[in-house]
């Protein structure tokens, strides 16, 4: 067994290979005639320092491999002949248990409150707490409050030339990554120095659901919505093998 306690925090990250990492202080800006490039001076790096894309603050990971006791040299059947052996013996269990936080995700308001081109500012939080933002309603896809309720706890910075006055970055985090993967192994020992090895590996084995992170655009209409699952996990599979050891 092994748990991992992290925090990552920076102000840019990615996770996919060989992207670039933005540099400007005024990213996604514009200087075209009738927005206010650069008129409340340069964004500070400081202003959107917070936990990193790939922040994981919990990580629990459980994984074992048990000798099933039954066939020749184990506690039950130990003296059995070849056929109930082969039918009953030989076999082992193996299996990893994933726990782990959800990844972290950006709220953006889809309004451009300080009039610099760019649709990417996020929302002022007006009362309440970030925790309230959940949704505890029971429904799973659901991860965040509708837009309409929201908003009542949602908008526009009361200085928006206060780069501070908005949420931080990457406030919010997506639902809990679990799942359990099984492997049942059957040896048949055909002579001295050759083995035949059966595996039926079953990933997920109980087919739970690990959603990514929601829509978190306030102006969309699927805000707090989740529509998918997330990257990396799968659903329930089934894989069969066969290894000949000589």
């Amino acid at each position: 067994m092994s748990y991992t306690l992290g925090r990552l925090q920076d102000d840019t990250s990615t996770d996919t290979v060989f992207s670039v990492v933005p540099t400007n202080t005024n990213l996604g800006a514009t200087a075209a005639s009738g927005f206010q490039l650069g008129a409340f001076g340069d964004r500070p790096f400081r202003a959107d320092f917070g936990p990193s894309e790939i922040d994981i603050r919990h990580n629990l990971v459980i994984s074992h491999l048990a000798q099933l006791p039954f066939g020749r040299g184990r506690k039950w059947l130990s003296n059995a002949n070849g056929f109930v052996n082969a039918l009953f013996g030989g076999y082992d269990l193996a299996g990893i248990a994933v726990r782990r936080s959800g990844a972290r995700f950006n709220m953006t308001a889809g309004q451009d409150f300080n009039d610099d081109g760019a649709f990417n500012d996020r929302p002022a939080l007006l009362s309440g707490n970030l925790s309230d933002l959940y949704n505890r309603s029971g429904e799973r896809t659901q991860v965040l409050l509708p837009a309409t309720d929201a908003r009542t706890r949602l908008g526009v910075p009361a200085n928006v030339t206060d780069p501070f006055a908005q949420i931080p970055r990457n406030a919010l985090r997506a639902p809990m990554i679990r799942f359990y993967d099984l492997s049942l192994l059957k040896r048949f020992e055909l002579t001295e120095r050759v083995r035949l090895v059966f595996e039926a590996n079953l990933f997920n084995a109980f087919n739970l659901v690990n959603f990514r992170a929601p829509t978190s655009d306030l102006s969309s209409a699927l805000f707090g919505r989740t529509t998918g699952s997330a990257a990396t996990t799968t659903p329930r599979q089934l894989q069969l093998g066969l290894k000949l050891t000589f």
